[in-house]
């Protein structure tokens, strides 16, 4: 996953020049002055994907909900296949300092002149990530985090498996 919270801007000119490698800084015919890290991910995993490539990737929920990510969300449908969406807990990288709600995504590059959409997998984590907890947690607490997390990832994974199988819910 990349780094959230980076920002590139124009007014600085190391900055200026990376910012001109990446068509999310003039896409929809808007000129950005800035751009997060996160976006110019998104547009770098497009770059190295081939077509029906497939990744997955953890992104800020910004770019899925925010309203200043609409271009970020316009450039995913135009430019991969979106299969998977799994939103996680805001706590779930609790460990390494951050409280930024993610979303994992799914993608598939898409071959050129393929607008189709098909249905995607949409998963509301509860517990991926609360199980890893700070170590001064107690032991029972601790463990109950860990068995929720392994039960919710096995109903993750079943579900996926009946959505790729044709099962709808």
């Amino acid at each position: 996953n990349p780094p959230f919270s980076m920002d590139y801007s124009s007014t600085v000119p190391e900055e200026q020049t990376i910012l001109q490698d990446y068509d999310l800084a003039t896409y929809g015919g808007k000129q950005r002055t800035s751009l997060r890290s996160m976006v110019m991910f998104v547009e770098r995993y497009c770059q190295l994907l081939k077509p029906g490539g497939r990744m997955f990737t953890v992104v800020d929920d910004g770019i899925v909900g925010g309203k200043k990510a609409g271009f970020v969300r316009d450039y995913i449908r135009e430019n991969f296949i979106i299969r998977t969406i799994i939103s996680l807990h805001g706590d779930a990288f609790q460990r390494s300092g951050a409280r930024a709600k993610t979303t994992i995504l799914g993608l598939i590059k898409r071959d050129t002149g393929d607008t189709s959409q098909p249905d995607a997998f949409v998963y509301e984590s509860r517990y991926v990530g609360l199980d890893d907890v700070v170590p001064r947690t107690r032991a029972s607490v601790a463990e109950k985090a860990r068995q929720e997390a392994a039960l919710e990832m096995q109903q993750i994974l079943d579900a996926y498996a009946d959505y790729s199988a044709g099962k709808k819910g």
